[in-house]
């Protein structure tokens, strides 16, 4: 919990306070720009709404994984205003409408690595891959423009990526990163019982 309002502290400082700090300049200009001022906070009142949606608790309740993927994406991609051309491969089949927990596990783990990848790479890509393999779930993601740093600060994150490698192993799983050049490819694996189908 301290760890998120951490992060959300960060995300009102970079996100929120800039643009107010910003309009609050073109206002105490001697000419003042109020029509600039005006599009700052319109951006802004529009980006809010995106955090918001992205925060909301209830974001994967009642929503099937392919609806949640989707959603993520376009939530992110508008909170960061940025545009990648994004594969989609959703097997579906081994998923039904009574896994809640699981399709909220699998949902909050593929939030945390699409947002790292919007808002620390340069990527211009994403591929998603989620399957079944035996009594594992797979999620393979892959993205370009990432850097030997940016490799290097994942394997060494004390903080969002630390939290969730805990998450995945917690869930009898593992979290692995592979960097050819400037092709980053993530895979999780996430193991599930066959009797009843829910995280153990």
């Amino acid at each position: 919990m301290s760890e998120e309002r951490d992060n959300f502290a960060r995300v009102i400082h970079d996100e929120i306070i800039q643009d107010i700090y910003a309009s609050r300049n073109y206002l105490s200009l001697k000419n003042p720009d109020v029509e600039y001022a005006k599009k700052v906070l319109s951006n802004l009142e529009s980006k809010l709404r995106q955090i918001m949606k992205l925060y909301q608790a209830n974001l994967f309740e009642r929503a099937d994984i392919n609806t949640s993927i989707r959603s993520i994406i376009d939530n992110v991609s508008s909170l960061y205003n940025k545009s990648l051309n994004i594969d989609l491969n959703i097997d579906e089949n081994f998923l039904s409408d009574s896994d809640v927990k699981l399709i909220k596990l699998i949902s909050v783990v593929s939030k945390e690595l699409i947002n790292n990848i919007y808002k620390h790479s340069k990527a211009s890509f994403l591929n998603y891959n989620l399957y079944r393999e035996e009594k594992n779930i797979i999620i393979e993601i892959e993205s370009d423009g990432s850097n030997d740093e940016d490799f290097k600060r994942i394997n060494d994150s004390k903080r969002g990526l630390l939290l969730l490698k805990f998450l995945i192993d917690m869930n009898s799983g593992s979290l692995d990163y592979e960097l050819n050049k400037d092709i980053l490819k993530t895979k999780v694996i996430l193991e599930v019982s066959d009797e009843d189908n829910i995280i153990r």
